[in-house]
């Protein structure tokens, strides 16, 4: 090796690599300038072919980012439908509540929103009663003693501020459901405080229905629709 290549070698070894990137985005300009340089220079090909011009890797890198960014595009655009679509079938609810002359029909607008506008399979709104001789545990609203000590599968919900996703317990699934298959749950806690009322239950057979990652917001306003419509209803 020449003293002249020596040189080059060692210049080429102190330019890091960050250097070099920040003087090319520096100086966009540099590729114009020297525009036969960008023809000659080629890159190995990722899955092992031949090798491939910058413009070409270039061109290949702007593609898989727009793939990605459609991707994300269709994903907002579908979240946002849902998002309507909860609404839409909320704000029904909130209307059948209003117009409810009684705790029966409130009762009743609740069971045919939740079965015929969310689509849930099981569903079940436990009512907290002071009287055990008051407990009902069959249909859709069922009761149970504030004392019974079944309701320790479902404590640390109570103390909860808002609705929990995610599989069942087998406390929760007997409580809650009986002998029924259930795969995830959504539980809404009715009221607050003292003025805790009860649970609203929802169940699936599908494991993924209820995921813990889910946004809860709306069950939330569900669970106030409900507490709101107990408390005006109040028997």
């Amino acid at each position: 090796m020449t003293t002249q290549q020596q040189k080059r070698s060692a210049i080429v070894e102190d330019i890091s690599e960050e250097a070099i990137s920040h003087y090319l985005q520096s100086h966009p300009e540099f590729f114009d300038r020297h525009d036969r340089l960008l023809e000659t220079l080629r890159l190995p090909h990722r899955a092992g072919g031949a090798a491939v011009s910058l413009i070409e890797r270039q061109v290949t890198i702007l593609r898989t980012r727009a793939a990605k960014l459609e991707h994300k595009l269709r994903e907002l655009l579908q979240e946002g439908r849902a998002n309507d679509s909860r609404a839409t079938k909320t704000y029904r609810l909130a209307t059948a509540l209003i117009a409810a002359r009684d705790r029966d029909s409130a009762l009743r607008a609740i069971e045919s929103s939740l079965r015929d506008d969310f689509a849930i399979e099981h569903a079940v709104l436990l009512l907290f009663v002071t009287d055990a001789a008051q407990s009902a545990p069959n249909g859709f609203v069922r009761s149970i003693a504030a004392q019974d000590p079944r309701l320790t599968a479902i404590a640390s919900l109570l103390e909860a501020v808002g609705p929990r996703c995610g599989r069942p317990t087998d406390a929760q699934r007997t409580l809650l459901f009986g002998e029924i298959s259930i795969g995830s749950t959504a539980l809404v806690p009715i009221g607050r405080g003292e003025r805790r009322l009860g649970l609203l239950a929802l169940g699936s057979t599908d494991p993924n229905r209820f995921l813990p990652t889910m946004s809860v917001d709306f069950l939330a306003r569900i669970g106030e629709l409900v507490g709101q419509a107990l408390t005006v209803h109040e028997a």
